[in-house]
């Protein structure tokens, strides 16, 4: 693994872990650092057919997110790109949960994105490549995920069908609903 790959996937933990330890609603302690990620859950898995090019970085996590349940501030749902690739896109998004206030997370690769994350052409994830993560947490603690997910085309990654899925999740991110598509390019 070179510098720059350690330094990205420290760099998405860290960015993790600060978000958590200013979410709390009560007085902010120190707490601990807690690692969020490690080696990939899809690591195993090509869902590029082959016709966008460039090089996968196997166990790099990028771009992270990291969202608030309004209704339980000790709920806290992160996501990142999965294993990057270095002309865009990843394998897929991850999510982690934390319902003790970060202390403690629980990584959900499963989250339909792409075909490495259990995406089919059944629940609308049959993309090969995710990027753009977002979360969003409702007032009533609904969590929303959001991926930019990208097929190929022999016109390469800037050409290729991309559309904007959107998986929703009611127990805190352990489970993703189908992806639903809000709009195909």
């Amino acid at each position: 693994m070179t510098v720059r790959r350690l330094r990205i996937a420290a760099l998405a933990s860290v960015v993790l872990l600060a978000g958590a330890g200013s979410a709390a609603a009560a007085p902010l302690s120190k707490g601990p650092l807690v690692q969020v990620s490690g080696a990939s859950p899809i690591a195993n898995c090509d869902g590029d057919d082959g016709n966008i090019g460039g090089t996968n970085v196997t166990n790099s996590e990028v771009e992270p997110w990291l969202s608030v349940d309004p209704s339980n501030p000790n709920i806290l749902i992160g996501a990142w790109q999965q294993d990057r690739w270095s002309n865009g896109g990843s394998e897929g998004l991850v999510t982690a949960t934390s319902t003790n206030g970060g202390s403690g997370w629980t990584v959900n690769a499963t989250t339909k994105s792409t075909k490495c994350t259990g995406g089919t052409r059944a629940n609308g994830g049959f993309y090969e490549r995710a990027s753009d993560p977002w979360i969003a947490v409702s007032p009533n603690g609904t969590a929303y995920l959001m991926s930019l997910s990208v097929d190929s085309n022999p016109g390469g990654f800037d050409t290729s069908p991309n559309a904007m899925l959107v998986m929703r999740s009611t127990n805190h991110g352990a489970t993703w609903e189908n992806a639903v598509t809000l709009i195909r390019d």
